[in-house]
């Protein structure tokens, strides 16, 4: 259903057959090795028949018609039930020896709230909070299909990192503090916390600017072995919000806009406590920072 403030969407039935035919001999090396030590994400790509139901809504905090109103508000609230269907079969669990296909069952939703103010015809200010939570359960044995993971970092995330490479938690793959930034390997997660705030300016003709600040994080909600402190602690998460900043160009055609970010790491939640401010890395000699410190993105379309 839906009206002029607030939008249902309701699927039924979400059918998908998963196969990775391909995949890189290093890739299968670095999931086997985290197998050893207790993560079992190679179950992910096993080949695996996935359903789910799920809702939606979006709520429009605009006032229709008031052409006196400043700002503009949304509200995307989003739930999800992967493999329910499974409770009426009899069907192997994913620790089960010599298994041929992965079975997964989940919960997941995310709660994502936009809020954009006008100063004036040229200036405006945009914030965005965004919340998830995803959990397996039953024959899933703590894993997720991998697509149902959440990831931190990239071009509509905590842009300072590269794409899916943040997190989780103060989890640190280089085991000490780097001199550069090499992430290879993608960072999947069970919860996400994100919070950009955006200062945007029309500049001339198309271009308009945007000066940004995004802070934020992954974390998985129970311990994994393979990464030490991913896991989500009350008495810590707080000091694992990685943040970074930067500014932006974007040329807005009205049919399309075109996005160009650049974003430097402030705070680094990887590193060692006391460790974490990585902008004293910026100087006169390098102001890039250290090797990936800086991140340039490419994008079509805001941000949020």
């Amino acid at each position: 259903t839906r009206n002029q403030k607030q939008a249902f969407t309701i699927n039924a039935a979400d059918l998908n057959y998963i196969r990775t035919p391909r995949i890189q001999e290093e890739f299968v090396q670095i999931l086997g090795d985290l197998q050893q030590q207790g993560n079992n994400l190679i179950w992910s790509f096993l080949p695996s028949f996935i359903s789910s139901f799920s809702a939606q809504t979006v709520i429009n905090f605009n006032k229709y018609g008031d052409f006196n109103s400043r700002g503009a508000s949304l509200l995307r609230i989003f739930a999800e039930s992967g493999g329910t269907t499974l409770n009426f079969f009899d069907v192997k669990s994913n620790s089960e020896p010599n298994i041929e296909y992965a079975n997964f069952q989940w919960l997941k939703g995310q709660i994502d709230f936009r809020r954009y103010y006008p100063v004036n015809e040229k200036q405006t200010f945009a914030y965005r909070l965004n919340f998830g939570l995803a959990r397996p359960y039953g024959v899933s044995e703590g894993i997720l299909p991998y697509e149902k993971y959440f990831f931190a970092g990239g071009g509509t995330s905590i842009r300072a990192w590269q794409a899916r490479r943040l997190g989780p938690g103060s989890f640190n793959p280089f085991e000490g503090r780097r001199t550069e930034y090499t992430f290879t390997t993608e960072q999947p997660a069970e919860m996400i916390l994100e919070s950009m705030l955006e200062y945007r300016r029309k500049l001339i003709g198309y271009f308009d600017m945007a000066l940004f600040i995004d802070v934020g994080n992954s974390w998985m909600i129970g311990l994994d072995p393979s990464r030490p402190g991913a896991d989500f602690r009350y008495d810590r998460f707080y000091k694992e919000l990685a943040v970074g900043s930067g500014i932006g160009l974007r040329m807005d055609f009205d049919f399309l806009v075109i996005r160009l970010d650049l974003a430097t790491k402030a705070i680094d939640p990887s590193n060692p406590e006391g460790e974490r401010w990585v902008l004293d890395n910026i100087s006169f000699r390098r102001p890039f920072g250290v090797r990936g410190q800086t991140v340039f993105n490419f994008g079509i379309g805001y941000p949020f």
